[in-house]
């Protein structure tokens, strides 16, 4: 276990757990009636955006500490772009269902999900081909 290591699996784990209880937000209703208390379901839907918007906020954190000790700005500003449509979703999200309950939904959890995982795979390429060059 080196620094750079306990770095990365903090990074992920924060990432994970801003992540998880999103997917979970659209069914309260449905894990309540099946005696499932989860993370999402106690923190209610504008505790889980906070949570999960503090846990991303962390991240973030780490994720600059990460790459200016172990890399580089030019890397953080690769993943911090490549982010920058999951944050604004988020954002545009957790407004948006402030004022409508009924846009929290499994169609816009899955929207999160495409975005978040399509811009992740494109920082991660872009940083392997930076890294590696192949």
């Amino acid at each position: 276990f080196t620094d750079k290591k306990i770095l990365g699996m903090l990074i992920s784990t924060l990432l994970i757990g801003g992540f998880y209880p999103l997917s979970q937000i659209y069914q309260h209703q449905e894990d309540s009636e099946r005696g499932d208390f989860t993370i999402s379901y106690r923190l209610g839907i504008n505790g889980t955006f906070i949570f999960c918007g503090t846990l991303f906020l962390i991240a973030f954190a780490v994720v600059y500490f990460y790459f200016t000790v172990f890399y580089n700005m030019r890397q953080f500003y690769i993943f911090f772009v490549c982010n920058l449509p999951i944050i604004l979703y988020f954002t545009y999200w957790f407004v948006f269902s402030l004022k409508n309950k009924s846009a929290v939904n499994y169609s816009n959890t899955m929207w999160l999900t495409i975005i978040s995982s399509t811009c992740m795979i494109i920082c991660y390429l872009i940083l392997l081909k930076i890294n590696f060059d192949f």
